[in-house]
C-alpha cells in the first residue's frame, strides 16, 4: 500500500515499480506539474532523486530487461515545427531507456544501457525509439516482452507502435 502522500503524487500522470520495489522501497513517478521523473521512497513518500534533464515525460514503466523506460512528448507544438522527435540533440519525442540503479548517486542519476540503439551512432544515447509525437502509454507483453506504444497522432489519426 502506498502512503497517501505518495498515492496523490502517483495520480499526477504515471507510476512504475520494479520487480524489487517492495525490497528496495523505490517507486518512480512522472510529476506532470514539474515535467520530471522522480524516485520516491515507497515507505515514507519522500523524494529520493529527480531525473533530469527529462523534459515533458508522459509515462514510465519497467521493461522485462529491468531498465526504466520513459516516454517523452515532442514539446507540444502542432506538427512539431522544430522536428524534436527526429533530432538527435534533444530528448523530446523519444522513448528513453535508462539504468536507474540506486547506486548511481550523481546527476543525472541514471546510466545509459550499453544496448541502447543510438549509443555511439549520433544519439541521443538515452533513446530507445525516436520519432514519437506523445507516447502517452506503453506496455510490455508479459509473455513475449513485446513493446506496445500508444502515440498521439496529429489531427486525424492516433497510432500504436510495436516492437
Amino acid at each position: 500500500m502506498l502512503p497517501k502522500r505518495l498515492a496523490r503524487m502517483a495520480l499526477a500522470l504515471a507510476v512504475a515499480m520494479g520487480q524489487d520495489a517492495f525490497a528496495s522501497g523505490s517507486v518512480f513517478v512522472v510529476d506532470s506539474a514539474n515535467d520530471e521523473v522522480r524516485e520516491y521512497d515507497s515507505e515514507q513518500g519522500r523524494q529520493m532523486r529527480s531525473f533530469e534533464p527529462i523534459d515533458t515525460p508522459v509515462d514510465v514503466a519497467y521493461g522485462p530487461d529491468g531498465f526504466l523506460y520513459a516516454g517523452v512528448g515532442d514539446g507540444g507544438a502542432g506538427n512539431d515545427p522544430p522536428c524534436n522527435a527526429q533530432r538527435s540533440d534533444v530528448l523530446l519525442g523519444k522513448l528513453l531507456r535508462l539504468d536507474v540503479d540506486p547506486d548511481i548517486v550523481n546527476p543525472p542519476f541514471y546510466a545509459i544501457p550499453a544496448g541502447n540503439p543510438f549509443v555511439g551512432r549520433g544519439g541521443p544515447d538515452q533513446a530507445w525509439a525516436k520519432g514519437l509525437r506523445n507516447p502517452w502509454r506503453f506496455s510490455f507483453d508479459r509473455l513475449t516482452g513485446d513493446l506496445y506504444v500508444g502515440d498521439v497522432g496529429q489531427g486525424d489519426r492516433e497510432e500504436i507502435d510495436f516492437q
